[in-house]
């Protein structure tokens, strides 16, 4: 099961999201991936997702259409209260881009052109993990009766029957498995 996952749209994905999709796979980052923009809506507002990918340019009708530029403000509107909310814009089209598309787009999302999916996915990881979004929940302590389990970036600990650990014992982001 992936740990992280995003949702992705677009007009055309067989010919790049799908072979991203399979780059994030073994860097447990799964990808949904949405060809129909009114669904990918649909489902960016009823689940959870903890990044978005969209493709800015719409050339499935007879005119090209800034479809990726109209669901990265849906979705600045819907996170307004998360502005550091990971979005990553994507195209394939550098020549098409204008000043326009910039100020269009959220102040946190990356704007990068359909590179090596390799690169890509890589790329998508490391700012995940720089904006605390993709953390290691399987990181355990092992050496006590009750394991705490927390991100990578915060402190491990471990509980005993017999012992206090009193850096972190009251902390309310505390989860406690049995050992």
């Amino acid at each position: 099961m992936d740990e992280i996952r995003g949702l992705a749209w677009d007009d055309k994905p067989e010919e790049y999201m799908v072979r991203l999709q399979r780059r994030l796979k073994p860097l447990n980052i799964g990808l949904e991936v949405e060809e129909d923009h009114g669904r990918f809506l649909d489902r960016f507002d009823s689940e959870v997702f903890d990044f978005a990918l969209l493709d800015l340019f719409d050339d499935s009708g007879s005119l090209p259409s800034e479809k990726g530029t109209k669901l990265a403000q849906h979705i600045t509107d819907a996170m307004r209260d998360k502005p550091w909310y990971p979005t990553f814009v994507i195209t394939g089209y550098l020549e098409r881009l204008n000043s326009d598309h910039f100020d269009k787009l959220p102040a946190g999302a990356l704007l990068r052109y359909k590179a090596d999916p390799v690169f890509i996915a890589r790329l998508i990881q490391e700012d995940l993990r720089r904006r605390g979004v993709l953390v290691s929940r399987r990181k355990y302590s092992s050496f006590g009766r009750r394991q705490i389990l927390l991100p990578m970036r915060w402190k491990i600990g471990c509980l005993d029957h017999n012992e206090e650990f009193r850096s972190i014992r009251s902390s309310p982001l505390i989860r406690q498995q049995s050992c």
